[in-house]
């Protein structure tokens, strides 16, 4: 997951974003308790249009590790986004 993790450093860095992102869902598979992992993934996510995702990435950061505070802000800031029908 860690080679991974930072593959998708690398691919983000170089703006293959795509890329970076299917190796970070790669690294979630092989460790799916490791916050930081899913939070970059809504990260990219997010940077890719896809909310939805990117909202699930970053609720599931915060179930691993709610301390996790760019997490938690991210999720406040794309709830209303994400889906309009939450107040």
């Amino acid at each position: 997951a860690l080679v991974r993790y930072n593959y998708a450093i690398a691919l983000k860095d170089a703006n293959r974003h795509v890329d970076a992102l299917n190796q970070v869902r790669a690294a979630a598979a092989l460790d799916a308790a490791d916050a930081p992992i899913h939070f970059f993934a809504g990260v990219l996510a997010l940077r890719l249009g896809l909310l939805h995702e990117a909202t699930q990435s970053f609720r599931e950061a915060v179930h691993l590790d709610p301390t996790h505070e760019s997490a938690r802000h991210n999720l406040a800031l794309l709830g209303p986004v994400a889906d309009p029908s939450v107040e």
